[in-house]
């Protein structure tokens, strides 16, 4: 009997991969996936213990060999994919940084992602497949979110990625406020293009040459203030953070 059980939490691991895990995007799911399982598993141990006349030890012993077999069966369909089969498996990277967002995380010392990136970009080229240094790794690993980055550094790589004709679209770092979302932030772009159309007002040529001589002003007072500071130690974030206030008020 646990030999079927086991197959069968298997072949459901998988089918769940395939199914659903490998297609769209999860990387926000992980609160309401985890609580899910945890009561999936309760309501099969108590649906056996009440309806299949099994003791609550025998009840708990099959979920736990069926939960076991779905997700060593999910995570190695998942790690096969990723090294295998992954529409990003033909550019190079470290091996490693295909299977997990583990591996890169690993490699960060103190906010240093640029000089990991960097290092990466001197062994493997111009285009990197980097895994992804996620703002949501708690996220990103109980969602089962792909290390699915590429680092470019090639400079005609910016119109065709940036421009306005690109058919990229934001990737999901963009939802790191999430279920607060600036213009900047936001990836649908018909949304964007609605809001950014109220705001275009606000940058046309006239409102800026309008708004020229406050930046001015206050660009010369902070100059001023830091000039004062002639040979002492200063803090320029405040100092910048009262120019940003006074500017944009």
């Amino acid at each position: 009997m646990y030999a079927v059980t086991c197959a069968g939490g298997a072949l459901a691991g998988v089918a769940s991969h395939l199914g659903y895990f490998i297609r769209g995007e999860h990387h926000t799911a992980g609160p309401k996936l985890l609580p899910l399982y945890f009561l999936l598993y309760g309501s099969l141990c108590l649906a056996l213990h009440k309806f299949q006349d099994f003791s609550t030890s025998e009840s708990i012993t099959i979920v736990s060999c069926i939960a076991a077999s779905y997700f060593t069966a999910m995570f190695t369909s998942i790690l096969m994919y990723r090294a295998i089969f992954h529409r990003l498996g033909k550019f190079n990277g470290p091996f490693l940084a295909r299977l997990s967002n583990l591996y890169h995380v690993s490699h960060l010392g103190k906010l240093d992602n640029y000089k990991v990136v960097d290092r990466m970009h001197q062994e493997y080229g111009d285009i990197v497949r980097t895994g992804r240094h996620n703002f949501r790794l708690y996220y990103s690993m109980l969602t089962i979110s792909g290390p699915s980055n590429l680092s470019i550094i090639l400079p005609e790589a910016v119109p065709v990625v940036l421009g306005p004709e690109s058919k990229c679209v934001k990737s999901a770092w963009y939802d790191m406020s999430l279920p607060l979302m600036s213009m900047h932030q936001c990836r649908d772009r018909q949304t964007h293009d609605k809001r950014r159309r109220i705001w275009s007002r606000g940058f046309s040529p006239n409102a800026l040459r309008d708004y020229e001589g406050r930046v001015v002003k206050y660009t010369q007072d902070l100059l001023q203030q830091l000039s004062s500071f002639s040979g002492k130690p200063v803090n320029a974030a405040k100092w910048f953070n009262f120019y940003s206030f006074d500017v944009y008020e």
